[in-house]
């Protein structure tokens, strides 16, 4: 059973008048909501399906285009993280994120094939994992499996 999530993540007030086309703001635990990058969004801006966990080998992680453009324009007033995962038939899988601050880029993409980058992103926007797991499950993200599938859900 795989998972595949791509989506602009950032506290939840910071989101809340936040539009990007063919998405929307959905709200998850902790404090904080994302912006599902779905098939109909990637369609509408031209956005690849994850320019980050499928780049060439040896190639440096980056982030450009639309989606680079969107997330530093979300970011003016708050921290965001852009995040990426995807895992077929459990580990090895590989998970990204691209952390905004300010309206600019605030460090280097992160990426690996262990679990754990999307959480390290998530303690950028200062959730704490709590009683769970670790900060991904904390927000929620593994309720769904598919970045389409949190399109149609009613807010947590």
């Amino acid at each position: 059973m795989g998972y595949l999530l791509q989506a602009i993540i950032a506290p939840a007030a910071a989101l809340r008048a936040a539009t990007v086309p063919g998405s929307r703001v959905v709200t998850l635990q902790g404090g904080v909501s994302m912006i599902p990058i779905g098939r109909e969004c990637r369609a509408i801006l031209n956005i690849p399906t994850f320019p980050q966990l499928f780049l060439d080998a040896g190639a440096a992680p980056s982030l450009e285009g639309p989606i680079r453009d969107i997330c530093e324009r979300l970011s003016k007033a708050t921290r965001l993280i852009y995040v990426e995962a995807g895992f077929h038939g459990g580990p090895p899988g590989i998970q990204a994120f691209v952390p905004f601050e300010s309206g600019e880029l605030a460090g280097e993409v992160v990426t690996s094939e262990e679990y754990g980058p999307i959480s390290e992103g998530l303690r950028f926007l200062g959730v704490k994992s709590g009683a769970a797991v670790d900060e991904f499950e904390h927000v929620g993200l593994d309720r769904f499996r598919d970045t389409d599938k949190w399109l149609g859900a009613d807010d947590t």
